[in-house]
């Protein structure tokens, strides 16, 4: 499945589709779940994203990868049903930049499509789709798609920088630890490289 699409259209339709609903507003939230709305903003200032400060790197030869922020949230727009989340879970979107070290163009998007996000017994969560089109529906960024297709690049540029919300999984709601895993080159998984990082308190 190609990820580099535009969320951003996906969450104006969604929207259209929202005003088709039962107009029944927030989403219920799951029973001992956190009060945790989607209200920070999106990936960095825009038209300039910054390398700030990290709270997970990986690093390789060719690359540095970093998880600036790991946002949890329960959808407060549901567009026809279509973003629930499962009971007891909620979705977590990742704030993550990439740069090619390299001298090279580097397939970023080979990698990005094999990066797994777990917990730290090692299952891995899906919801990547839901997760990013739910945060954006409720959070709007004109700037997001350009930095995301950026970080999903094919060929990204020697020496190029690009910050955005580019990963999200629907996790359960006690779950506040997890390990982003990637591989150091494009399709070499028996070789994946991680690092730990916990949700904030």
């Amino acid at each position: 499945m190609k990820k580099n699409m535009s969320y951003g259209v996906l969450a104006a339709a969604l929207l259209v589709l929202a005003g088709c609903g039962k107009g029944e507003g927030s989403g219920q939230q799951a029973a001992g779940a956190p009060v945790a709305q989607a209200s920070a903003p999106a990936a960095a200032p825009a038209g300039k994203p910054a390398d700030g400060q990290a709270i997970a790197v990986i690093e390789t030869d060719t690359y540095v990868m970093k998880v600036h922020r790991a946002i949890p949230f329960m959808p407060r727009n549901e567009p026809a049903g279509m973003l629930k989340v499962k009971e007891g879970h909620r979705y977590v979107v990742f704030d993550i930049s990439v740069r090619n070290k390299s001298s090279q163009p580097l397939e970023m998007g080979s990698i990005m499509l094999v990066t797994k996000i777990a917990d730290e017994t090692g299952k891995s969560y899906g919801g990547h789709l839901g997760a990013l089109t739910s945060y954006l529906v409720d959070n709007p960024d004109p700037n997001h798609d350009a930095e995301y297709e950026g970080v999903w690049s094919m060929e990204l540029p020697p020496g190029a920088f690009h910050r955005a919300l580019s990963l999200g999984v629907e996790a359960p709601v006690n779950v506040n630890a997890f390990v982003i895993s990637a591989p150091p080159k494009p399709n070499d998984v028996a070789n994946m490289r991680s690092a730990k990082f916990s949700l904030p308190m």
